[in-house]
């Protein structure tokens, strides 16, 4: 019984670990974004206030947009 309370505490401690690094990446993958449209934004005219809000939101629909596909494909193979 200990052993396999103890193999179910390593396989929860592994997935954790995994879904970790995978919102690191898309940390870094949102900032990227983010800072590339609101300095292109600002470079247009635009005010700090207008650019904040659309950046944030082109890039947030953006990474939604890739999570989605990212678990289609692991789910529906494709």
């Amino acid at each position: 019984m200990t052993n396999k309370m103890v193999a179910v505490f390593f396989m929860c401690t592994i997935v954790l670990a995994a879904v970790h690094v995978g919102e690191a990446v898309a940390k870094e993958e949102f900032k990227s974004c983010y800072n590339n449209c609101h300095g292109e934004c600002k470079a247009g005219g635009n005010g700090g206030t207008l650019c904040e809000m659309k950046c944030d939101n082109d890039c947030t629909a953006k990474e939604t947009a890739g999570q989605v596909k990212g678990l289609q494909q692991e789910y529906m193979g494709k």
